[in-house]
This record gives structure tokens, C-alpha cells and sequence, in this order.
């Protein structure tokens, strides 16, 4: 008898090193999800058509199809795909397209592995949800999402408390 594959967690960068990382982190708590990585937009969404995929994890600025647009074409899919926005720019802009296109969380780099472990950890936890939960705004419910989430169909309001402590951090995620 074949088993099916695990679900598996995409990271999606150009860059070597930054994809690298992102496995070997989350290889450490992941045991229950095959690691992937690809180099850009389109390996994700032919990865994504051929197996089951729990969450996407992309940069957001590579060549042909930058994170947002991936975001999109991932969300658009029956089922929508959760997907993370990892960016370098910080900006309202980038937080508002992001969220439009159905980013499950973003996080700003520079940012301590902890914080996206913990964000992963929780994306992955959620339940499915059939309408998309507010955005929490910055200075709401700081101290439990420090303004964080995105508008998600897959993440509970806030961050659970034992996760908490890992998002008081100087590093923004979103700001």
C-alpha cells in the first residue's frame, strides 16, 4: 500500500542562501511536512498544481512574478493555497497589496527566525475559515499580534499567548 505524500511547506526565493535558511529553520519543528524550495513564482505554481501544499512562503521581490502576484494566483485556487509574504520593504504599499491578494501574514526583513517560526506554527494550526478575518490594525491588540495579521481565510484573530512573547520584538514585522 502507497502512502500519500505529507503536505508540504514551499518556501519561494530567489535567493540560494535566503531559501536555505528558511528550510533548515523550519526543518527543526516541521517533521510533519515535507520542506520544499523553489527559485521563483512559476516553480511554485507547478509544484503547487502536482501535490498538497499547506503553506507557501515567498519573498517578495523576484524577477518574472514578484510575491504579490504569486500570492494572488495561489489564493485564486480552488482550494486557495495560504501564503506567506516574506519582503525587504516595509511599506504600507507593499502591507496593502499583500493583504489584497489574501496574505496569510507578512514579515519584514530584517526578522528573527523566531517570530516567523511562531507565525508559521500558528498558520499552520489554524483551522480553514469561509470568510476572511479582519485586519488588525496597527496599535490593535499589539501586545497580541503586534498589529501583525494580515486578512486571513486560514488565521485565528489573534497569535495564542505562548506565542506572544516571541512577536515583542524590536523588529517590526509589518509596520
Amino acid at each position: 500500500m502507497t502512502t500519500a505524500p505529507k503536505p508540504a511547506i514551499v518556501v519561494v526565493d530567489d535567493d540560494p542562501a535566503m531559501r536555505t535558511l528558511l528550510i533548515s529553520t523550519l526543518r527543526q519543528f516541521a517533521a510533519d511536512y515535507d520542506l520544499l524550495a523553489v527559485p521563483d513564482g512559476a516553480a511554485a505554481l507547478a509544484l503547487v498544481a502536482q501535490r498538497a501544499v499547506a503553506l507557501v512562503i515567498t519573498d517578495y521581490t523576484m524577477p518574472e512574478m514578484d510575491g504579490v502576484a504569486l500570492i494572488g494566483a495561489l489564493t485564486a485556487l480552488a482550494p486557495p493555497c495560504p501564503v506567506a509574504l516574506l519582503t525587504g520593504d516595509p511599506t504600507p504599499a507593499i502591507r496593502s497589496r499583500a493583504q489584497g491578494a489574501g496574505a496569510v501574514f507578512a514579515v519584514t526583513k530584517p526578522f528573527r527566525l523566531e517570530q516567523l517560526v511562531a507565525l508559521v506554527q500558528t498558520a499552520l494550526a489554524a483551522p480553514a475559515r469561509s470568510a476572511p478575518i479582519p485586519t488588525v490594525a496597527p496599535g490593535d491588540q499589539r501586545a497580541a499580534a503586534g498589529g501583525n495579521l494580515l486578512a486571513s481565510s486560514c488565521l485565528p484573530a489573534t497569535i495564542p499567548v505562548a506565542d506572544q512573547r516571541i512577536l515583542e520584538d524590536p523588529w517590526p514585522i509589518c509596520s
